[in-house]
């Protein structure tokens, strides 16, 4: 049987290739947009975000996964200051957006 536990370092890292599409398939620059449109996207890639104060014990964690994204992505977080558009991030049975 051949399984995730089974394979080799090799076959792993080409499994999280980031340019394959669903670990085998090679997207050319056009097919790898997944947003045609531009409204939909945030302004700069940049995301304004508040953290509510019942989540501060995990906070460092929420912070730590914004930082991989940065790294890995063009999207960036900042706080939140007076954008009318942002994501909270709360304690709740779904994840939420305000427009």
């Amino acid at each position: 049987e051949n399984n995730i536990e089974n394979s080799d370092e090799e076959t792993l890292a080409a499994l999280e290739n980031p340019d394959f599409y669903e670990g085998d398939i090679l997207l050319d620059n056009e097919d790898r947009f997944a947003i045609q449109n531009d409204k939909n996207l945030w302004p700069q890639g940049i995301i304004p975000y508040t953290i509510d104060p019942e989540l501060a014990n995990v906070s460092f964690l929420i912070r730590s996964a914004m930082k991989h994204i940065e790294e890995k992505t063009c999207i960036r977080f900042k706080k939140r200051t007076s954008e009318e558009h942002f994501v909270r991030i709360y304690l709740g049975e779904r994840l939420e957006e305000s427009f």
